[in-house]
């Protein structure tokens, strides 16, 4: 493992991007260098989007109130995201601290239903990639 970070980065907390991963050795547990698999399943799809995704269902009929919406980036999706989930951690940070007990409850709530959001983006993004995959393999 001490050949891999070596190799990786050339001042700490930085990633030399002229090292290919697929050809690095890393030591065995025996001692002997061997290289790195290489992933012959992972493929550039340039035009992978997310799907048609419902989430927030409804409590009263089988319906869904929100959904992420079909053919958008799956970089936009997944910067969304991160967005998301920066939020509730934010919020779930704050809640503790919250003075008004209903303030918590909102709080919680809204933290919540972020994750969710973000849950579905995620999922959305998933779908894309495997009918994006699909239709590379077709």
């Amino acid at each position: 493992m001490v050949t891999v970070c070596r190799a990786l980065s050339s001042a700490p907390g930085t990633l030399d991007r002229s090292v290919n991963l697929r050809t690095v050795a890393t030591p065995s547990f025996d001692g002997e260098q061997v290289a790195t698999p290489t992933f012959s399943r992972v493929r550039p799809m340039t035009n992978a989007t997310t799907k048609h995704t419902p989430f927030a269902p409804c409590d009263h009929v089988d319906l869904h109130l929100l959904a992420v919406q079909p053919d958008i980036p799956l970089l936009d999706a997944l910067e969304h995201a991160s967005v998301y989930l920066s939020c509730a951690e934010a919020l779930a940070h704050q809640a503790p601290n919250a003075t008004l007990p209903e303030h918590i409850a909102t709080l919680r709530w809204a933290s919540k239903h972020m994750i969710g959001t973000a849950r579905s983006l995620v999922q959305a993004s998933i779908d894309g990639m495997h009918a994006a995959q699909a239709e590379d393999d077709a």
